[in-house]
C-alpha cells in the first residue's frame, strides 16, 4: 500500500530479527556494563524497531485502504520505515558475524574495565568532549592486542591492511610491546588525575 511501485529495500532479512531475538533470550548476567550496553544498543534496537512497526500496522489495519501510498504524505509509515531500515542495517552489520561481534564486546568490557578503575577516564566519558576520540583509539588498541583479549577482530576492521593473525609471528612483538604497555597504562591510570597525560606517557 505505501509502496506500490516496488522500489523499497528487498534486503531486510528475517535472519538478522531472529539472531536479535537469540542475542536477547541469552543469559548475560555475566557480561560488563560496557559490553551490555551494546548487546542492547544493537539486538534490542532491531527488535524494538519491529515492533514499532508491528505496533503502526495492527493501529492502522482497520482503515489500511485510508493509508496514503505516498509515503511524502504519511510521515508515520516514513519514521518507522527509516528506523527500520538503519537498526536492520545496524544488526546486518554486526550481529551477523558472531566472531566479529564478540570480539566487539570484549573491546567493548575492555574500555568498561579501564572506565572501572580510573575516576578521570569516567569522567571523560560522562563529558564526552574531545578528548576522548585522542584516549579511544589507544586504548582500543591496547585491548585488542593484549593477550587475554578477543577484540583483534575490532582492529582489523579499522586497518584491513594490516595482518594481526596471532599465528603471524611479525605480530608477537607488537602484540608483547602492547601488553607492556597496558600493564603500565593500568598503573598510570589509577594515580594520574589526567587521563591524557597518563595515555602520553605511556603511548609516546
Amino acid at each position: 500500500v505505501a509502496n506500490p511501485r516496488g522500489k523499497g529495500r528487498g534486503d531486510l532479512q528475517g535472519k538478522v530479527l531472529r539472531v536479535a531475538l537469540d542475542w536477547l533470550r541469552r543469559d548475560l548476567s555475566e557480561l560488563r556494563p560496557g559490553a551490555l550496553a551494546l548487546v542492547e544498543l544493537v539486538a534490542g534496537g532491531v527488535l524494538g524497531a519491529f515492533m514499532k512497526m508491528q505496533d503502526y500496522l495492527w493501529q492502522v489495519e482497520p482503515r489500511l485502504c485510508e493509508v496514503d501510498p505516498a509515503l511524502a504524505n504519511n510521515p508515520g509509515l516514513a519514521a518507522h520505515l527509516l528506523e527500520l531500515e538503519e537498526q536492520w542495517d545496524l544488526g546486518d552489520r554486526y550481529l551477523m558475524d558472531p566472531e566479529a561481534f564478540q570480539s566487539l564486546l570484549d573491546t567493548a568490557a575492555s574500555l568498561d574495565g579501564f572506565r572501572a578503575q580510573s575516576k578521570p577516564f569516567a569522567s571523560m566519558i560522562e563529558e564526552c568532549g574531545a578528548e576522548l576520540f585522542l584516549v579511544l583509539p589507544r586504548l582500543v588498541w591496547l585491548a585488542a592486542l593484549q593477550s587475554r583479549d578477543g577484540g583483534r577482530q575490532v582492529l582489523e576492521k579499522m586497518l584491513p591492511s594490516v595482518s594481526f593473525d596471532t599465528e603471524d609471528g611479525r605480530c608477537a612483538p607488537l602484540q608483547s610491546l602492547f601488553t607492556e604497555c597496558s600493564e603500565a597504562l593500568f598503573q598510570s591510570l589509577r594515580e594520574a588525575t589526567d587521563v591524557s597525560d597518563a595515555l602520553t606517557g605511556v603511548l609516546v
